[in-house]
């Protein structure tokens, strides 16, 4: 049975934010521990072992994941290997959030492009072509 908004969202609008910036952080720090096994899953190649054809191969039959979101899944361990400042942030549940300007060094944030919404959020960041 769903249940319904009241039962689960707090009346007072500070509360509301919090519940959801403290979940927003525990997918962070998950989507971080997800793509951390992904990597030693490509790195030792353990998709190989089921006649699969890629690690993305492997997690769109195994998780259901589409291929191409599956092949950035493998590319991004890969790239947070070489930078230190984002993958602790991604780590700690901060990694999606934020500017990146004053989170991470030059070095870093010279790499991730912002992506701005209307009301001039910064939820994501892409990888700069």
């Amino acid at each position: 049975m769903p249940l319904h908004a009241s039962e689960v969202l707090p009346a007072d609008e500070e509360a509301h934010e919090a519940q959801i910036t403290e979940l927003a952080a525990h997918i962070h720090a998950a989507t971080y521990r997800l793509l951390t096994l992904i990597g030693e899953l490509d790195r030792r190649e353990i998709w190989a072992d089921h006649a699969c054809r890629s690690c993305a191969h492997w997690l769109s039959w195994k998780c259901g994941i589409d291929i191409g979101a599956g092949r950035e899944k493998v590319r991004t361990p890969k790239a947070l290997q070489s930078l230190p400042q984002i993958s602790a942030a991604f780590r700690q549940g901060r990694g999606e959030n934020g500017s990146g300007a004053e989170m991470f060094p030059k070095r870093d944030a010279v790499i991730l492009q912002p992506i701005r919404l209307k009301n001039n959020c910064v939820p994501f960041f892409q990888f700069a072509p």
